[in-house]
């Protein structure tokens, strides 16, 4: 997950982290507020701070999807199967 995150709001948060050994003073910042525990978002919890959120991240919480050697709850890396399956909803 740390290595190669699949999900794009993870990349942000990994960003975030200040690195002293990198020498780079300037932080990341995630622009909105983190998502409310009682009162979550529709959809993803995460588009409403997520560089990558498209219309669907709105409506429909992702499903837990294999990516390479990990999973991601991630419209992103949704499978052809599942859009189809989409479509005909």
């Amino acid at each position: 997950m740390f290595g190669k995150p699949k999900h794009p709001y993870t990349r942000l948060l990994i960003d975030s982290i200040p690195n002293p050994a990198s020498g780079k003073k300037v932080i990341r910042h995630i622009p909105g507020d983190p998502p409310s525990l009682v009162n979550r978002p529709s959809g993803c919890a995460f588009h409403p701070r997520c560089p990558s959120a498209m219309g669907v991240c709105q409506t429909e919480v992702p499903s837990l999807t294999g990516v390479g050697r990990g999973r991601v709850a991630c419209h992103l890396h949704r499978s052809p199967q599942e859009d189809r399956v989409a479509a005909h909803a």
